[in-house]
């Protein structure tokens, strides 16, 4: 299947920010298959797919907000009209591919469209959200433009589109593809993950699991993550230890977040949201096994923006140790850019992130080490 999202296309990508294991730098996108090559205002670089880490797209917000669609258990959505169930695939007219068949394994959900009350989440079976804040669970037998049909324990109940704001899905994930996987977000808020293909012409190629070859113009997009690289992110990793301590004696244990803030929200600095990192709540100290191939540590770091909007303030210490080493120091404060970090961690066997307590209380020391990874 071949699919086409038209816009004018575009001879270079301009003001694109490209984060890599060997730091982030400025420039335009040129023609790529298995490299990319970026014009600097200096110079021409080359880099292999393996070393990409992100690549920002002007400065479009990451949004989250769709109308409706279909979500993914890895996380992606694609939004527009789902129009009906055919073969045990979901025919969807897609606002960015056209019309795409979707078989009903990756499927998380469907969102008619927005529900006043939260969305239930799957347990064993397929559940259908319903308007007034009731679920109905069962198993999908059809689905149109007018109703659901579900087999429950009432029997097969024929539940009127308008009724509905949604389907849920019970996780029936297969493995993840092996190899180097691109996450786009796009301005509309939609997310796809797939295998890069090419870059020409303004247009990035992906190949996309269950629906196939795809291309847009990066006009349309956000962002692209790149995992699976030279890069590992410590949030899809696991540690080894998380001690913390409060600042008043006795209160209970602080979590730490991946791919989230402290909060549970996304992970914010300076009005830019990223995708990855660890957050953590002062006073803690976290800590992650590594191997012979790793040679740098590098994130971003600072105080989550959430903290502008609480009374308290955010200030806190942030630390990195290799082997018990300190090899950096910091005082973040909240309302500051974020910092870069940039560490050599070669022949190291244990990376700790220390988060340690600033001036006053601890009530606002949220930290973020946003796009936290270990470079290999």
């Amino acid at each position: 299947m071949f699919l086409t999202f038209l816009l004018v296309p575009l001879i270079e990508c301009a003001d694109v920010e490209l984060l890599s294991t060997r730091g982030s730098f400025t420039g335009a996108v040129l023609a790529s298959t298995n490299t990319l090559v970026l014009k600097t205002p200096k110079e021409m670089m080359t880099f292999s797919l393996e070393e990409l880490v992100e690549m920002r797209f002007g400065a479009q917000p990451i949004e989250d907000f769709y109308e409706s669609g279909i979500r993914l258990h890895n996380g992606d959505r694609l939004s527009g009209v789902i129009s009906k169930l055919e073969n045990e695939k979901l025919i969807v007219e897609t606002d960015l591919f056209g019309v795409v068949a979707v078989p009903l394994t990756p499927l998380a959900g469907l969102d008619f469209r927005h529900a006043q009350t939260s969305q239930a989440k799957a347990m064993n079976k397929t559940h259908v959200r319903l308007a007034n804040g009731d679920v109905l669970p069962g198993t999908l037998r059809w689905l149109d433009h007018a109703s659901v049909g579900v087999k429950s324990s009432l029997g097969l109940v024929n539940v009127e589109r308008e009724r509905t704001v949604g389907v849920t899905f019970e996780d029936s994930r297969i493995p993840h593809s092996s190899g180097l996987q691109v996450v786009v977000r796009f301005r509309s808020g939609d997310r796809v993950t797939g295998k890069w293909k090419a870059f020409k012409e303004g247009q990035l190629y992906l190949t996309l699991p269950d629906i196939g070859e795809v291309h847009f113009p990066v006009a349309a997009v956000t962002a692209a993550l790149f995992i699976g690289g030279k890069s590992s992110f410590l949030s899809d990793m696991k540690e080894d230890s998380h001690v913390s301590e409060t600042f008043v004696p006795g209160g209970l244990p602080r979590h730490f977040g991946k791919d989230a803030s402290w909060s549970g929200g996304p992970i914010m600095l300076a009005g830019r949201r990223f995708e990855k990192g660890i957050s953590q709540h002062s006073r803690s100290r976290l800590t992650y096994s590594l191997d012979e191939k790793c040679r740098n540590f590098q994130a971003f770091v600072g105080i989550d923006d959430e903290v502008n909007a609480m009374p308290g303030t955010g200030d806190a210490v942030c630390q990195v140790f290799v082997d018990g080493v300190k090899k950096f120091e910091q005082r973040v404060r909240q309302n500051e850019k974020s910092i870069e970090v940039n560490i050599e961690v070669s022949g190291g066997k244990k990376l700790s992130l220390v988060t340690d307590f600033g001036e006053g209380s601890d009530a606002g020391d949220r930290v973020n080490w946003a796009m936290a990874r270990v470079a290999r």
